[in-house]
């Protein structure tokens, strides 16, 4: 099973690194939750519009790195937990601009995993 979130994370890091919001939205199912600490939480909809949004105003060389670090199956639900860095090119220097812990839930429908709800909070300094 970790072999096959790995693989889904990392879908999701190539197609979000590439800006392409088909891709990325088509791991996601239709009734995706996303809870982010101190924001409201979103669904597939308002997830949708914020890579969107994302993908045009990110600054040069923004991009999402991601290390599975636990994960967990029984029948037709996984969770996989993950640290995130977000990063980008600044005067010439890769920055990393934001890290994160992140809990994916994931559902398998047929032979195919979608994330059902994330959670994502700020990784302590």
């Amino acid at each position: 099973m970790t072999r096959e979130l790995k693989k889904i994370l990392n879908r999701w890091q190539t197609a979000w690194n590439a800006g392409d919001l088909v891709k990325v939205m088509s791991l996601f199912d239709k009734k995706f939750i996303l809870s982010q600490q101190g924001w409201p939480d979103s669904d597939f909809a308002t997830v949708a519009r914020g890579y969107a949004f994302d993908f045009k105003t990110n600054p040069p060389g923004a991009r999402w790195n991601g290390v599975l670090e636990e994960t967990f199956e029984r029948g037709k639900l996984a969770v996989a937990i993950s640290r995130w860095e977000f990063s980008a090119n600044r005067k010439g220097k890769r920055v990393v601009l934001e890290r994160l812990r992140c809990v994916d839930v994931l559902r398998r429908k047929g032979k195919e995993w979608k994330f059902v709800r994330t959670l994502t909070y700020p990784e302590k300094k």
